[in-house]
């Protein structure tokens, strides 16, 4: 089933509300049950026992891929993530890379590396990797977000809380994928949709600021 489809410029904000409502009233398969505020959810992994605090709404980034297609898109999805693992907090951008078209069935098209995306957040450039272990490595037996849409690639990229509130309050982002050997220069993605209001519920519901220590005596 696909939860999101972004065909032109006036569906994400509908698409995406509609989005976190059905995510309100659900359970993640798998999961403990899901306790939602505005903006951001938490649920405990089963299978691992780590605490996941995840945003409702994703940043979104497009760019048009006209030669492959008439008004093809592809897209990226990005939502703020932590995994609390007995009080050990690491922090991630999860998301998708996904297409209106299906590359493997385009003559000419190229199915793009997505080991490595980088981001530029107003002034400031940010260079996020994965490894191929990055979702067992991190604790998630199941996914934290339902994919947008079919063929969709999940993505999991490790950071720090400063780099995620950096990036969720920056006025101007576009991203790109690292181009693979003999490709040419790859597009850009171009801001399609804003970090909040999905950033915002998440640092209300983690706190902005890391939490400091109780000296020990």
């Amino acid at each position: 089933m696909e939860l999101l489809r972004l065909p032109a410029r006036s569906g994400p904000g509908s698409r995406l509300a509609l989005w976190a409502l059905l995510l309100v009233a659900t359970c993640l398969p798998q999961s403990g049950c899901v306790a939602v505020r505005a903006g951001a959810r938490q649920y405990q992994d089963e299978s691992t026992a780590v605490t996941i605090t995840v945003a409702t709404d994703p940043v979104v980034l497009a760019r048009e891929v006209s030669m492959l297609a008439v008004n093809a898109r592809d897209y990226v999805s990005l939502f703020p993530l932590e995994v609390n693992r007995s009080g050990q907090r690491r922090y991630y951008f999860y998301g998708y890379s996904w297409s209106t078209i299906d590359r493997r069935q385009t003559p000419g098209a190229t199915v793009p590396s997505d080991d490595e995306l980088t981001l530029q957040a107003d002034d400031r450039t940010v260079v996020l990797r994965m490894s191929s272990r990055e979702l067992q490595n991190a604790g998630l037996r199941t996914l934290p977000v339902a994919p947008p849409a079919s063929g969709a690639r999940p993505l999991l990229f490790p950071t720090d809380r400063a780099t995620l509130l950096f990036v969720g309050t920056a006025r101007a982002l576009s991203a790109q994928f690292a181009a693979t050997s003999g490709a040419a220069s790859v597009e850009q993605f171009r801001q399609w949709s804003a970090p909040e209001p999905g950033f915002k519920g998440f640092f209300e519901r983690i706190g902005s600021a890391q939490p400091t220590r109780t000296p020990s005596r």
